[in-house]
C-alpha cells in the first residue's frame, strides 16, 4: 500500500445477536472488502473496538458499547429499516442500501477526520454551518422513512430550538430561530434531534424546504458534497420562491437552470455573479433536492422547462421571472 494512503479502522457493533441486525453488517464488511483501491482511506476493521476512527451500528437497540461509542463523541453509522423508529443519528443508512451510499459516508467521513482541529477564534457564521450538511442529510432521511406520527425536537442543551416532523414535510420554531436560519447563523452542529411531542399550538408550521434552502446557501463557498465545478446540472423543478423571497441573485441562477444544464462555471458568467453566488444557489438547490446531473450530449441537457408548484405563466421563463420579482417587490427587469 502506498505511503500516502491514509489507514482507517471501522467498528462494526450489533445492536443485538438478532440475524436481522448482523446481515448488513456483513454486507459491510463485504463492501469494504470490494472498495479496496477505490475509496480515498484505506479502511479495516478494527480490532480491538477501541482503535477504531468511526463505528457501524445495526439497529435501534442500545447496548453498553454502543452508548460508550456514542459518548466518545467519534462518527458513528447507524444502520435501520424504514419500520423502525426514527433515528437522529447524523449519517444514517436504510437496509438494504446501496453501495454508493455507504461509500459516499466513508470519503465524507475521511475528509472530516483529516481536517485539522479548528483554533478556538473564527467567524461565528463559518463555525454555525460547518455542520449543515449532516443536518440537510437528516432531513433527507426522514423523508425518506416518512413517519408522519411522530416529531422530533431540534434541541441545544436544554432549549427546544424547533420541532420537525418526522416525515420530513413539516418544521416549526418561533421568530428568532427563524430569523438565524435565514441569515445563516443557526449553529446546525450544536443541535442534536431527539423524539419529543407536538410543538405548542401557537407555533406555525412552516415547509422544511425553507430549513434546507438556507441550511444549503449558507453552508459556505465550496460545491456541496456530490457536486462537482466541471458536472453540469439542470433545474428539476422550481423552488417555492413564495416561501424563501430569494435575492435577485438566487432568481438568475434558477431562471438560467431551468433554462438548461450548466457547470458552476458557466452560471457563474451567463448570469454575471460571482462564482460564490453560483456555488451557494447551486448548494441551496442541492439542498432541496432540485438538481439532476447531465452528462454532455444527453437529451436532458436541453430539457422542457421544469415543473412550477403553479402554473407557469404565458410567455415562458421570462414572464415567470417578471411576475416572481413583481409578487416579491424586486421590480420589473426586462
Amino acid at each position: 500500500m502506498p505511503a500516502s494512503v491514509v489507514q482507517r479502522r471501522i467498528a462494526l457493533l450489533p445492536a443485538s445477536t438478532a440475524d436481522e441486525d448482523a446481515a448488513p453488517l456483513r454486507l459491510i464488511e463485504s463492501m469494504l472488502w470490494a472498495f479496496q483501491g477505490t475509496t480515498s482511506a484505506s479502511w479495516q476493521i478494527a480490532t480491538p473496538v477501541d482503535v477504531a476512527d468511526i463505528a457501524v451500528v445495526s439497529g435501534t437497540a442500545r447496548n453498553a458499547s454502543i452508548e460508550a461509542w456514542r459518548d466518545s463523541g467519534r462518527p458513528l453509522i447507524v444502520i435501520t429499516t424504514a419500520d423502525a423508529p426514527p433515528v437522529a443519528d447524523e449519517h444514517v443508512l436504510l437496509y438494504p442500501f446501496r453501495a454508493t451510499q455507504f461509500l459516499k459516508i466513508l470519503n465524507q467521513l475521511d475528509a472530516r477526520l483529516s481536517q485539522p482541529v479548528p483554533a478556538a477564534s473564527g467567524s461565528p457564521v463559518n463555525g454555525a454551518n460547518q455542520n449543515s450538511w449532516g443536518f440537510i442529510d437528516a432531513l433527507r432521511t426522514l423523508r425518506e422513512v416518512q413517519n408522519s406520527e411522530v416529531w422530533l425536537a431540534g434541541t441545544q442543551g436544554r432549549l427546544t430550538r424547533f420541532w420537525v416532523k418526522g416525515d420530513g414535510s413539516e418544521y416549526a420554531t418561533d421568530t428568532v430561530v427563524l430569523q438565524e436560519i435565514r441569515r445563516g447563523a443557526f449553529p446546525y452542529d450544536a443541535v442534536q434531534l431527539r423524539r419529543a411531542e407536538a410543538p405548542p399550538s401557537h407555533r406555525e408550521l412552516r415547509s422544511t424546504a425553507e430549513l434546507q434552502w438556507f441550511a444549503g446557501y449558507h453552508a459556505g463557498t465550496q460545491l456541496a458534497p456530490g457536486l462537482d465545478e466541471s458536472t453540469p446540472y439542470r433545474l428539476t423543478r422550481w423552488p417555492n420562491f413564495g416561501l424563501i423571497r430569494p435575492m435577485p441573485s438566487q432568481i438568475r441562477a434558477t431562471a438560467l437552470l431551468a433554462a438548461g444544464a450548466l457547470t458552476v462555471g458557466e452560471l457563474a458568467r451567463r448570469g454575471q455573479l460571482t462564482l460564490a453566488e453560483a456555488t451557494q444557489t447551486l448548494n441551496a438547490l442541492e439542498a432541496c433536492g432540485l438538481l439532476q446531473t447531465v452528462l454532455p450530449g444527453s437529451a436532458a441537457q436541453n430539457p422542457s422547462p421544469p415543473a412550477t408548484e403553479s402554473p407557469q405563466p404565458p410567455g415562458g421563463i421570462r414572464s415567470l421571472l417578471r411576475l416572481i420579482r413583481k409578487r416579491l417587490g424586486l421590480g420589473d427587469s426586462r
